[in-house]
């Protein structure tokens, strides 16, 4: 169980990971 501000945190961080994954440069899309 963590609070909301944990699971923002944790959703920053899984698109941050699909992004990586995919190839494409956060950079690239930002915003």
């Amino acid at each position: 169980p963590g609070s909301a501000r944990d699971r923002d945190k944790m959703l920053e961080l899984a698109k941050d990971l699909e992004k990586l994954a995919r190839g494409g440069n956060p950079d690239q899309n930002s915003g």
